[in-house]
């Protein structure tokens, strides 16, 4: 009797590369919603007094991501209070975005007013250089309407005086 014959053993598989973790491989693919989260904040600022109508003066959106929206306070009990309040802002921020975007608040304190609340300090306009407004005179001559060509040209003085 000839005896069974073992198949021939198989060998054993190489590895071509080396271990990679998969945040390095979804990176790529992530960027461009990590991106959108600074889109998405933007959107949010305008709306801010709606949505923490008590508090807005004292505390603003600083970042979102990965559903958590971040809020900076000026001190630490308005940051308790944004803690109380966080159910109604996540409410607040989702009917903004119309679908579930936040799904918790994290207040940290800043110990200063938000730059976002703080008001710009205006300035008077420097004066265009007398080129700038001259090519823009120029350009307008065109136009009929009087009061129109004049605001047109001092818009285009403005425009032209960084170039």
């Amino acid at each position: 009797m000839t005896e069974p014959t073992q198949p021939p053993a198989k060998p054993e598989p190489t590895r071509r590369h080396r271990a990679t973790a998969v945040g390095g491989l979804l990176r790529d693919v992530l960027a461009p919603a990590t991106a959108k989260q600074g889109i998405l904040l933007a959107q949010l600022l305008p709306y801010w007094p709606s949505i923490c109508p008590l508090l807005a003066a004292h505390a603003v959106p600083e970042s979102l991501r990965g559903g958590t929206l971040t809020v900076a306070a000026t001190t630490s009990s308005v940051q308790r209070e944004l803690q109380f309040l966080a159910p109604s802002i996540v409410e607040g921020a989702n009917t903004i975005f119309g679908y579930a975007v936040v799904t918790q608040i994290r207040a940290v304190v800043r110990g200063e007013q938000p730059a976002t609340l703080r008001r710009p300090q205006l300035t008077e306009p420097l004066p265009p250089n007398p080129q700038a407004a001259d090519k823009a005179q120029a350009t307008c001559q065109h136009i009929g309407d009087e009061a129109l060509r004049t605001a047109l040209a001092k818009l285009g003085a403005q425009a032209l005086k960084g170039s």
